[in-house]
């Protein structure tokens, strides 16, 4: 996005007030942001972020292979 505005490494840092060597490592893949510098890189850019939030997944309950279902009055009970 900053190419795409024809902004350096330099302007994008004055107007983010985030540091321009922080900001090549971002660009670079060295350094994993915060959310709070993604939200300013971003707002320094014009652009808005979406969060897409997903809810995790639920365990399942597997059942036992190849097993018969057995009562338990038939373990007290032999015939």
């Amino acid at each position: 996005m900053r190419a795409d505005q024809n902004l350096s490494l330099q302007e994008l840092a004055d107007k983010s007030g985030m540091n321009r060597g922080y900001i090549s490592q971002i660009e670079l893949g060295k350094r994993k942001p915060s959310f709070e510098a993604v939200e300013t890189i971003a707002g320094a850019l014009g652009a808005k972020i979406y969060i897409q939030l997903e809810a995790p997944e639920a365990p399942s309950v597997a059942s036992p292979r190849n097993k018969k279902p057995v009562s338990i009055a038939s373990r007290f009970w032999k015939q």
